[in-house]
Order: structure tokens, then sequence, then C-alpha cells
């Protein structure tokens, strides 16, 4: 038995090197991602990774709207990180084993949940999440945020005509959890 275990806010034992679908629980994740801030934190706000995923999955239904599969992993996309928490994607990249460990939570967690995992990389999740990315840094982040590197650094993504106000994490876990009902075939 692995050593290398969190535990949830439910009181299970959760073992990260070896993530098994038995263990996951929506509660969990809906909670520690509404507490996760995005950006390590670097926002004006609190903005949390549960609000982020649901604008995500919203994003994809104005575009697939006959696409419940696709939306529901849109929704699940970032569902790794509540076990894992958000890693920025320059620190993913430098960290050896990262991906694979994230590929690892989300096919056990799409197990348990029923979302096809696969999905999560499609081309319109990608894009959704990179035109997001963007909106969250013009409404989220400080003046400084360097808007036009990011922009650079993301040339195909075009930030939403809407601003993004944060919720509280109680109100984001809430939001969170009432999309996941509408997609989850048995939570």
């Amino acid at each position: 038995m692995s050593s290398s275990w969190i535990t949830t806010c439910s009181g299970r034992q959760f073992f990260i090197d070896e993530p098994r679908a038995r263990d996951v629980a929506i509660g969990d994740i809906a909670h520690a991602l509404s507490q996760i801030c995005r950006f390590v934190g670097h926002t004006r706000t609190h903005y949390s990774v549960a609000q982020h995923s649901v604008e995500v999955c919203k994003l994809v239904h104005q575009w697939c709207p006959e696409n419940k599969a696709l939306q529901f992993a849109a929704l699940m996309h970032d569902s790794a990180e509540a076990y894992l928490t958000d890693v920025p994607r320059p620190v993913k990249q430098l960290t050896l084993g990262y991906r694979a460990l994230e590929e690892q939570m989300l096919e056990a967690i799409a197990e348990k949940l029923g979302f096809d995992a696969r999905l999560v990389h499609s081309p319109q999740v990608k894009a959704a999440d990179n035109d997001l990315m963007l909106t969250e840094v013009r409404d989220l982040m400080s003046p400084g945020a360097n808007r036009g590197q990011w922009t650079a650094l993301f040339p195909d993504a075009q930030p939403l005509r809407r601003a993004l106000r944060a919720l509280s994490a109680k109100a984001a876990k809430e939001q969170f959890l009432r999309y996941f009902g509408i997609y989850a075939e048995s939570p």
C-alpha cells in the first residue's frame, strides 16, 4: 500500500500515486475545486477552479449544443486538480511525470463519474480553456498582468465579450454540483 495519500474533505483516504475510481467522490471534487484559486492565487479576488470549469462547460455548450459528452468532459477537464491542486502550465511542463499522474487521476475520476476522459483533450475544450484564460487575465488579474504577452501565448484565443465576476467558494461549489447533476447519470 502506498504512503502517498491525502485525506479528502469527506474523510476519504485518496492515494495520489495509485488513484482508484472507488475513492473518487463528486462532493470532494466540487469542494476542493471551489477552494482552489486559479493562477496560483494571483488574482485580485478568489476565483476558483470550480467556477472556471463551469465557464469552460458553458462555452463548449454554446459551440456544441448537442454534444452532451463533450460538455460533460469540459466541466470535468480540471477535476484531477481536486486531488493534485491547480498547477500552472509552465510548472506542469517543467515537472517530470506530472502530466502522466494527472492523466491517471483523470482516468480514475472518469471511470467513477461516467465521462470520457479523452474528450478533455478535444480541440473544443482546449479552445474554451484558452478563451477563458484570456478572459480571466483581463477581468480578474491586476492591470499590470502583461495582457499582451498572454495574448501572444494564445494567438487563436478570444476573450469572452462578457465580463467574469468571481463567485464565492460556496456559490462556485453549488454551481459546479448543479452542472454536474445535469450531465451525470448517477452521482
